[in-house]
């Protein structure tokens, strides 16, 4: 993904995921994608992942996007799990920045 894309790009980009949510803030939007949801699947916070829906695989993946009140993109968040050496899934929380840098922790 690119901080460079618009939000109507990005739209367009992610258009087949059946669930948006969006919150209008003081400075700009948060939305929030869930990717692989089940039909029935709901979660009530725009700002962080849905560990009980991640870890029961009602919900295959959350992406969290962060827009400015001039429409640019300034985070990019996104919860999915991972299976661990003991085949069990554990929720991983990744992180990329307007300057490139990224992280990816396990959520604990």
């Amino acid at each position: 993904m690119d901080y460079r894309l618009s939000q109507s790009d990005l739209k367009k980009l992610l258009e087949r995921n059946p669930q948006v949510v969006k919150k209008n803030n003081e400075g700009g939007e948060h939305w929030r994608f869930d990717v692989k949801a089940a039909s029935d699947y709901r979660y009530s916070s725009i700002e962080q992942g849905d560990e009980a829906g991640l870890l029961e695989g009602k919900v295959g993946a959350q992406l969290f996007l962060t827009w400015d009140s001039n429409g640019k993109l300034t985070k990019i968040n996104l919860w999915y799990t991972k299976l661990n050496g003991e085949k069990q899934p554990q929720i991983h929380v990744f992180n990329a920045f307007p300057d490139g840098t990224t992280t990816d922790s396990i959520y604990e």
